[in-house]
C-alpha cells in the first residue's frame, strides 16, 4: 500500500469567522459539569468507548490573552463519534479527481442534549499525490466549547469558517497525508482570529492536529 507523500500547503483565506465569546462567572450549567460527564462515561463499557473512539481524534489548541491581560493556552482532544453516524460525518467522498473529507468529533460521550461540544472539519482536495495537488475548499466549526480559567471564568466559543471566510489570517495546512487503502488521514492546521473580531481584543491562535480514520463509502466511478 502506498501512502500519498506528505506535503505542506499554505492557504490564506478571507471570509467569515464568527467566534462568540461569553465571558462569564462560575456557572452551574450542567453542560460544564465534569461530574456529570464522568457519570455519562461510566455508563459505557470499555468496549463501547473503544467503539466510539476507534476512528481517531482532532486535537485543538487555543492560545491568546484573556481580557485581564493574562496569557492562556489550552489543548483539547475531540475523539468521540456519535453512534451510527460514521457514514455521514466520517467520510472521504470521492468524485473523479476530487476527494472531500468530512469529520465530526465530540469532546465527551455524545448523548442527548449533553453531546456538545463538538467540532466539524471538512476539506476538499483535487489531484492528490500529483504535481497539480490542490486544496480547493474547507470548513471548520466548533460548537459550544468553553475555555475555563483558574478564576472560574470562561469563554464559550461557537465559531465557523469556510473557504470564503473573513476575520482570520494565515490559514495553513501542513504534513497532509492520506492512505486511501486504510482510510488513515492526518494533517496539521493553524489560523489566527484577529483581535478586533474576538472579545479578548487580542489575536487568538487556533492550531490543531487531525489524526483520523475515514470511510470511503461514496465513490463515483
Amino acid at each position: 500500500m502506498k501512502t500519498m507523500r506528505s506535503i505542506f500547503v499554505g492557504i490564506v483565506m478571507i471570509g467569515i469567522l464568527v467566534f462568540v465569546f461569553s465571558n462569564c462567572e462560575n456557572s452551574n450549567d450542567s453542560i460544564f459539569d465534569e461530574a456529570y460527564f464522568a457519570k455519562e462515561t461510566d455508563e459505557y463499557s470499555t468496549e463501547d468507548l473503544d467503539e466510539l473512539t476507534k476512528f481517531g481524534s482532532i486535537k485543538i489548541t487555543f492560545e491568546g490573552i484573556q481580557s485581564n491581560d493574562e496569557f492562556f493556552k489550552k489543548t483539547e482532544e475531540f475523539k468521540f463519534i456519535k453512534e451510527n453516524t460514521t457514514n455521514l460525518f466520517n467520510t472521504a467522498f470521492t468524485e473523479d479527481k476530487k476527494i472531500t473529507f468530512d469529520m465530526e468529533r465530540f469532546l465527551k460521550v455524545p448523548k442527548e442534549r449533553y453531546q456538545e461540544p463538538f467540532v466539524n472539519f471538512g476539506l476538499t482536495a483535487v489531484d492528490l499525490g500529483t504535481p497539480n495537488q490542490e486544496f480547493t475548499s474547507f470548513y471548520f466549526n466548533i460548537h459550544e466549547y468553553a475555555l475555563i480559567f483558574d478564576d472560574f471564568t470562561f469563554f464559550e466559543i461557537n465559531g465557523s469558517i469556510n473557504t470564503s471566510s473573513s476575520n482570520i489570517t494565515d490559514f495553513n495546512i501542513a504534513n497532509f497525508d492520506y492512505n486511501k487503502d486504510t482510510g488513515a488521514l492526518s494533517f496539521l492546521f493553524i489560523f489566527y482570529v484577529k483581535g478586533m473580531h474576538n472579545a479578548t481584543g487580542y489575536d487568538l491562535l487556533v492550531s490543531g492536529e487531525v489524526d483520523v480514520i475515514v470511510e470511503d463509502n461514496f465513490i463515483s466511478i
